[in-house]
């Protein structure tokens, strides 16, 4: 078993969002990007497998990295990923709530504040939630 393999079963034997999260920091701390992705990814498996309703918004269970940025093309605006709950705006840890109640305050449409795409790729955020949460058919409820 090569070094990547044992970091990557350390991973997967975490049994609690937060002993992820930890191992998340500190592998981005010495610069290995690629395990703190993974093991964010893990803690977000661990802190909502258990819900029977849709969660918020978990940047990484949907695939976006801590440092992606974030754009609302119709105003130009951009933020960060700070962590799984959280943006980087204007240096401050915002949610999306927070920054569309601000811009909302400031006579921006509300319609203007709610499609965020991922800079790298154009995918709405919405998307990508969309595509990791699916809403149950009434069937399914």
């Amino acid at each position: 078993m090569n070094d990547i393999e044992k970091h990557e079963e350390r991973i997967e034997s975490c049994k609690t969002f937060k002993r992820c999260e930890t191992l998340a920091k500190n592998y981005r701390d010495h610069g290995h990007d690629d395990l703190a992705d993974k093991a964010d990814k893990h803690a977000a498996n661990l802190r909502y497998r258990q819900l029977s309703r849709r969660p918020p918004i978990d940047y990484h269970y949907i695939g976006l990295k801590t440092g992606q940025e974030l754009k609302l093309p119709a105003l130009n605006i951009v933020a960060k990923v700070a962590d799984y709950r959280n943006l980087l705006y204007k240096g401050k840890y915002r949610s999306f709530t927070s920054i569309s109640n601000e811009l909302k305050s400031e006579g921006i449409r509300d319609k203007d504040t709610k499609n965020w795409i991922r800079v790298d790729t154009g995918e709405k955020v919405n998307d990508l939630y969309e595509k990791a949460w699916p809403k149950k058919s009434s069937v399914e409820k």
